[in-house]
């Protein structure tokens, strides 16, 4: 976040804080302000003043993903008052982002829209290594999923004395192989 704005003198005064957040830290650079929160208190008072001049500006980094982060975009606002009782002018812009409105959702059939209700930004910029973790530890589980009640089932039947592909009572039989569908299986 940085920017800069007009004293009670009119002299420019920049204002910026560089901070990398990570699990429970923040840690960075600041000048002229002290911690985040004080900033974002600034700018929201400067934006509601209409008789100060200012420039703000702010690069964000989105990340989504479970359990490691895949994707992401980046987006960059610019807010900025160029003189004083003048309108307030702000932009924003994004890269590495698809922006899906709640139109094109129902034109897709999407019978509800969009998710969230309002326009749904489909992040595009690739982190590699979140990528080929989510994609390994998703394919686990689904693979896990599927597998599971295979061998829970086989485990059963085997316990029961039962054949192993169709379930048929093997006790008693004189055959290694079962009669209902000719599976062979070992007798005990």
């Amino acid at each position: 976040m940085s920017g800069w704005y007009l004293d009670r003198d009119g002299h420019r005064v920049d204002v910026c804080f560089a901070a990398v957040q990570g699990p429970g830290r923040t840690t960075g650079s600041r000048f002229g302000v002290g911690d985040p929160v004080q900033a974002e208190r600034m700018w929201t008072q400067m934006r509601e003043r209409p008789d100060i001049v200012f420039a703000h500006e702010e690069d964000t980094f989105s990340k989504f993903g479970f359990p490691l982060h895949a994707l992401g975009y980046r987006s960059h606002s610019v807010a900025q008052r160029t003189s004083p009782q003048a309108s307030l002018d702000s932009r924003v812009t994004f890269t590495h982002m698809l922006t899906i409105s709640q139109t094109a959702a129902r034109a897709w059939h999407w019978p509800w829209g969009a998710p969230g209700g309002g326009n749904f930004r489909l992040p595009l910029l690739v982190l590699p290594v979140g990528f080929v973790a989510d994609t390994l530890f998703w394919g686990a589980a689904i693979l896990t999923m599927l597998l599971t009640p295979r061998f829970v089932r086989r485990y059963r039947r085997r316990r029961d004395g039962l054949c192993l592909e169709c379930g048929y009572n093997l006790t008693g039989l004189p055959s290694d192989r079962c009669p209902e569908c000719g599976h062979p299986f070992k007798t005990r």
